[in-house]
């Protein structure tokens, strides 16, 4: 599942309390699980372990598989991916993620 491998998706489901399919992104309604992730670890003083783990892992999979550069610019940039298509867009709430690295 998601999840499971650390990309979340907008919405949950009522009645199984699992994420909906649709679109990974780190914007609206998801970007504050990823802030939350390191949040804990540090409020916790590092004794958070699975906090640790859970921002590692969303981090490394950010990098791996939604990071894009733009044909125009060259400039680098979080996308949002759909099923295996990455979607060539960055929701404007992803300006907190260099501060999230």
């Amino acid at each position: 599942s998601l999840e499971e491998r650390g990309l979340f998706t907008q919405f949950i489901s009522p009645d199984s309390g699992r994420l909906r399919p649709g679109v990974i992104t780190l914007g609206a309604r998801v970007d504050s699980v990823y802030e939350y992730f390191l949040k804990l670890w540090v409020l916790n003083n590092g004794m958070d372990v699975e906090a640790r783990r859970l921002y590692e892992k969303s981090i490394r999979l950010i990098l791996e598989e939604l990071t894009l550069q733009s044909n125009a610019s060259k400039m680098t940039f979080i996308a949002e991916k759909n099923g295996h298509t990455l979607l060539g867009k960055m929701d404007h709430l992803v300006c907190f993620m260099p501060g999230l690295l």
